[in-house]
């Protein structure tokens, strides 16, 4: 993942998980990919905000549930 990238995976205020730790999953998660032969590639357009993904997902036929429940409490 280059620099640029990863300087903007945003997270929440609130979140435990540090910048560095995300950053370094996602690294992760792109070898794997990449061993398996899948790419990723980069999106067209980039998402303002949680609204625009739910836009965006709809769009597409994905149903977003009106409360997401988390793991954490």
């Amino acid at each position: 993942m280059s620099t640029e990238v990863a300087g903007r995976a945003g997270l929440s205020p609130g979140s435990t998980a540090s910048r560095l730790t995300v950053n370094g999953r996602i690294r992760d998660i792109r070898q794997l990919l990449q061993a398996a032969g899948r790419t990723v590639e980069p999106a067209g357009a980039r998402l303002a905000d949680l609204d625009a993904l739910h836009d965006r997902a709809a769009s597409h036929g994905i149903t977003v549930p009106a409360e997401i429940k988390t793991a954490s409490y």
